[in-house]
């Protein structure tokens, strides 16, 4: 997916122009997936109900996957799309695919990301990650956050074999491509003041004041960084933050496995610890959504470890 969206789709609105953006987008990556020798049901983020329902946007779905693949005709849009209905679970392997995290900032120019994890047996055990607007290559440390419309970076993970990125840019003609880097989180300060935290930035969103306070707890100069989506992982890995805070309420809706899988396998990955708020691992095997999860906490371990301490006194 692309920041421009592509004027396909008839007289339509920009959200519903993003809509069927995120529709082909699912359809495309299945297709390969199947190609692959990749068994659904998948786990997708973009129901079918609008393909069954809806002849117009069906119709807009269509012209765009024909730019690329014009033998995808409705029915075949329908079939592919609906490879995302699975339950996701605890037994076999299947994909996760999260086709954009943050329309909201997107429209806004924003950072944003499309992801893709697989998971066996209930456990993340690769990961990609694609932020378009997440600049490359590193920049000094929490400033890659203000700098978005670059050309944006691709990342992966698999267990046992850390994490990459890469420029998401063409690299012209070398078959090669630029060499990755490996990804390591970044050291924890000498002292928790010092300590550089990412929080969910959505108005509204009651975790938002949970994270200001912890960090006013801890007596954290810099003020948290507030991005929503995917990205707060991907600056986690590079070693612009130490930690990425997404703290529950009661009023919080229910964490997905599409908005964490990739993610936190790659700062894992990075060296980061990743657990709820209340210090446990996340479940993916508890099939769409993580269940028995309350809140996020993703940090450096020192300053994990530190996050939780205040999280249990407060």
């Amino acid at each position: 997916m692309a920041a421009r969206l592509p004027d396909l789709t008839g007289a339509i609105d920009v959200r519903r122009r993003v809509e069927v953006t995120r529709v082909a987008v699912q359809a495309l990556l299945f297709r390969c997936l199947e190609n692959q020798g990749c068994t659904p049901p998948f786990v997708g983020s973009e129901p079918e109900e609008l393909l069954q329902t809806d002849g117009e946007f069906t119709a807009a779905v269509v012209r765009l996957l024909a730019r690329s693949h014009p033998g995808i005709d409705a029915t075949e849009a329908r079939r592919l799309v609906a490879l995302g209905s699975g339950p996701g679970g605890r037994t076999g392997k299947f994909w996760v695919l999260n086709t954009l995290d943050d329309t909201e900032s997107f429209l806004r120019g924003g950072p944003y990301a499309v992801s893709l994890a697989r998971i066996e047996a209930g456990r993340v055990t690769e990961a990609y990650l694609a932020c378009p607007n997440l600049p490359f290559p590193a920049l000094a440390p929490f400033t890659r956050i203000g700098r978005f419309g670059s050309e944006g970076c691709l990342f992966h993970a698999a267990v046992g074999c850390g994490a990459r990125m890469w420029p998401a840019a063409p690299w012209g003609n070398d078959p090669n491509g630029p060499q990755p880097q490996v990804l390591k989180v970044a050291m924890a300060p000498p002292h928790h003041s010092r300590t550089r935290i990412c929080g969910p930035a959505r108005s509204g969103n009651p975790a938002c004041p949970g994270t200001v306070e912890i960090a006013r707890s801890l007596g954290i100069l810099d003020p948290p960084r507030l991005v929503d989506g995917l990205t707060p992982y991907a600056v986690l890995a590079c070693g612009d933050t130490h930690a990425y805070l997404r703290l529950a309420t009661d009023d919080s809706p229910r964490e997905t496995i599409l908005e964490h899988a990739a993610g936190a396998l790659l700062v894992a990955e990075a060296g980061a610890m990743v657990t709820d708020q209340e210090g446990w691992s996340l479940d993916f095997g508890e099939g769409r959504h993580l269940e028995s999860t309350r809140g996020i906490v993703a940090a450096v371990p020192r300053a994990h470890t530190t996050i939780l301490e205040a999280l249990r006194s407060r």
